[in-house]
């Protein structure tokens, strides 16, 4: 899945990179952004075995959920959740 994701998403390849929210060891957060279609990808992974809460970066509200492996998305990640939403 992630290798069919990183070819038929040019931003996962060829997009820059910006981590989000470096003082919180518990969530692994970062934005792809930058390729020529306009894509942006926001991932979002908890590192920990406890709920983490996290805040969306403004303009991600209304983004859709492109990856995750609990089929719902709550306030907090969920232990070792991940969450790849996707905006263009």
């Amino acid at each position: 899945t992630l290798v069919h994701l990183r070819k038929t998403h040019k931003v996962i390849s060829e997009g820059k990179i910006e981590f989000l929210y470096p003082d919180n060891a518990d969530l692994l957060a970062y934005r792809r952004y930058g390729a020529e279609d306009g894509e942006e990808l926001l991932v979002l992974c908890n590192l920990t075995e406890h709920d983490a809460p996290y805040t969306l970066p403004e303009g991600w509200a209304d983004a859709d959920k492109l990856l995750g492996n609990y089929p719902d998305r709550n306030d907090a990640l969920r232990p070792y959740e991940c969450l790849i939403l996707t905006k263009a």
